[in-house]
């Protein structure tokens, strides 16, 4: 009889780690994302319930000395204890599930309250009402507002609330007007949000007993006319070999390309986090590539001759003495360190002279002993050069 014990409590084990799955379920419940599993949860819950019984009977029958009778129910009390069975100590923190008036979520709170609350008879009927009043928000709360707690006015308030929301013809057609009107792709709509819409209405219809299975072309005509044309393109592609595309075949495209586009969006930003963490040491660009830049596109009429070239190419230009080029460019109210007109030269970062190595272009050094230019006015007008580096004008 040893094995069969042992045999028995591991099923025993198993069926208690099962139904602990299911209260974890109903904590995390959202009417919208979870009712289309719900009744399919449900039943299962009742399957593990039953066979817990059957296996725990037997062990009972096993067992020397015999177990108490009433531990088969004080074990299932306790496997959902804090969540579902003992309304005194754990209805308050359980996140029962809420309703604010929509259509698509009536069906999904009343099966899961109606689970929870409304078909435990261990709960009197005034604790019910509390609990149902405090699930309701925005215009369902105000339905019975002013319905007062009491036992007898439980079944009042719950009564009101089905005469108004459940309405299985307004309920499918508010899923079915879900459907025509879906979002169309877009950069913030992608492939996977649309995806969920469509499953989750059509997973609806089919719990309300709808045909779904036979809307093949209808489906999959609206959900085609929100695809963008490079993912219709592809569907087409895709359902090429089949005369009939159906909405599975569809759905089955759909989710391998929400794969494909999550882990393309991975990578991308992936890549982009590496090329932010591997900046240069030295991240100050080239400055004498860049004013050179700045001359070859802000200024790109000579404001010497207004030929549609850059003063430092302007044969006119060059034919000047230094001196005569150093009042020109003053003229023109350019830096003289680099001929540009955005900034003053003290503020210049380009190369100085490559001659002298002072704060002024090449082009306009002054070379001592130059045929025309005399030995005595050359200090001078290389002091005046000088002085000018901190009297450039505004437009400089």
């Amino acid at each position: 009889m040893a094995p069969r014990v042992e045999e028995l409590k591991i099923k025993i084990t198993n069926s208690k780690r099962k139904i602990t799955n299911f209260a974890k379920f109903i904590d995390g419940y959202t009417a919208e994302r979870d009712f289309p599993a719900l009744q399919k949860r449900t039943n299962d819950l009742e399957r593990e319930f039953e066979e817990f019984d059957k296996f725990f009977n037997e062990l009972e029958r096993i067992a020397n000395p015999p177990i108490d009778s009433s531990s088969s129910q004080s074990i299932r009390r306790e496997t959902l204890s804090n969540s579902v069975r003992n309304p005194k100590k754990s209805l308050p923190c359980v996140n029962l599930p809420t309703f604010s008036g929509s259509y698509e979520a009536w069906l999904g709170f009343h099966d899961l309250f109606k689970s929870l609350v409304d078909n435990d008879d261990e709960i009197p009927d005034i604790e019910k009402l509390y609990h149902l009043k405090g699930s309701l928000k925005g215009e369902a709360a105000e339905i019975i507002a002013s319905i007062e707690l009491s036992s007898e006015n439980y079944k009042v308030a719950l009564d009101l609330l089905k005469e108004r929301y459940d309405n299985r013809k307004i309920i499918r057609q508010t899923h079915v007007k879900a459907l025509l009107n879906l979002t169309h792709l877009s950069k913030g709509f992608p492939v996977r949000s649309l995806l969920d819409q469509i499953q989750k209405h059509v997973r609806a219809l089919e719990a309300l007993k709808e045909p779904v299975e036979r809307w093949d072309t209808l489906l999959v005509k609206i959900i085609e006319q929100k695809l963008n044309t490079f993912i219709r393109e592809k569907s087409e592609d895709s359902s090429c070999e089949s005369e009939n595309p159906t909405y599975k075949e569809l759905i089955t495209f759909l989710q391998r390309r929400a794969q494909f586009e999550e882990t393309k969006s991975d990578q991308i930003q992936g890549r982009s986090q590496n090329l932010s963490d591997r900046k240069p040491f030295n991240s100050r660009p080239n400055q004498r590539s860049q004013q050179a830049f700045a001359v070859s596109t802000t200024n790109s009429s000579c404001p010497h001759c207004q030929g549609e070239h850059v003063i430092c190419n302007c044969e006119p230009f060059k034919k000047l003495t230094p001196h005569d080029r150093f009042k020109a460019i003053k003229k023109a109210a350019l830096c003289i360190n680099c001929f540009c007109s955005n900034h003053r030269v003290y503020l210049c970062t380009a190369s100085p002279c490559r001659k002298c190595g002072r704060k002024h272009h090449t082009l306009l050094h002054f070379e001592k002993g130059k045929t025309g230019e005399s030995s005595e006015s050359q200090p001078a007008v290389q002091s005046q050069s000088v002085l000018n580096l901190h009297a450039v004008p505004k437009g400089c």
